[in-house]
C-alpha cells in the first residue's frame, strides 16, 4: 500500500490532516530506503541533524519506482491546498 491509498484509507479529508501523515509516510520511506540495516539512532540528533539526514539522502539516493510514487503521492496532496476551503495557517482544529 502506497503512501496515499493509507491517507485515503484513513479517511482524512482535511489537507493539513493529509499533508501532515504524507510527510510522516514520505520521511519513513526515504530512510527506510537508505538504511544499511543498523538503522538510525533518532534520539539522540538533533533537528538539525535529522533535517541533513533526509536532505543528505535525498541528494545521494537511488530513486527506486516505489519512492517515485511517493513523491507523487506527496505533490497530489500538496496541489490539494485549499480545496477544504481552509487555510494552512488557520488555527482552529478540527477534531
Amino acid at each position: 500500500m502506497d503512501g496515499m491509498e493509507f491517507v485515503e484509507k484513513m479517511g482524512l479529508k482535511e489537507w493539513d490532516r493529509r499533508l501532515y501523515v504524507m510527510q510522516i509516510i514520505f520521511v519513513s520511506t526515504i530512510l527506510r530506503l537508505n538504511d544499511d540495516g543498523s538503522g538510525y539512532n533518532l534520539s539522540s540528533m538533533t533537528k538539525s541533524e535529522i533535517m541533513d539526514l533526509i536532505e543528505n539522502n535525498l541528494m545521494t539516493m537511488t530513486y527506486t519506482e516505489e519512492m517515485k510514487r511517493e513523491i507523487v503521492n506527496m505533490f497530489k496532496i500538496i496541489s490539494e491546498y485549499g480545496r477544504d476551503t481552509r487555510n494552512a495557517n488557520d488555527k482552529k482544529r478540527v477534531v
